[in-house]
């Protein structure tokens, strides 16, 4: 029995080096941009979808879009004809795609063209700068 164990953990720990390894040379994109469209004209969604590739010629490491899925009790919210997810490597790119020429014109001609448009950001910052009223004993007013 104590065999056993020994070879299950010897080869949890190998399969965490490898995956460690792995990511090392295949580093996954840490910021996401969602962004949610319901159009005016829900018969558009299919272009919005292959108008958000031209986003490619920026900074954007990944581009996912099409339409809303309709799954049937799956809890989505059906308020939206057209999904994004843009993912970037570093916050570095996420916001020099936020103020590129690209990302300014699909967005300003989808937002003419929608009733709502709801973004959405997340992913680790990694910014060491501290944010603004943090204090020396890692207090916060957050």
């Amino acid at each position: 029995m104590p065999t056993i164990m020994i070879v299950r953990t010897l080869t949890s720990a190998a399969a965490l080096l490898f995956l460690a390894s792995c990511a090392q040379r295949y580093p996954v994109p840490g910021i996401q941009h969602v962004i949610l469209f319901e159009l005016l004209e829900p018969s558009e969604a299919h272009e919005l979808a292959f108008d958000a590739f031209h986003l490619m010629q920026t900074p954007v490491q990944t581009v996912i879009t099409g339409p809303r899925i309709d799954v049937h009790g799956s809890g989505a919210d059906p308020r939206y004809d057209v999904g994004i997810t843009l993912s970037f490597m570093t916050l570095e790119h996420y916001q020099t795609f936020v103020h590129h020429q690209a990302h300014n014109a699909f967005m300003d001609r989808w937002r003419a063209r929608s009733k709502t448009v709801l973004v959405a950001s997340y992913g680790p910052t990694c910014d060491p700068d501290p944010v603004e009223g943090d204090d020396d004993d890692g207090s916060s007013a957050r």
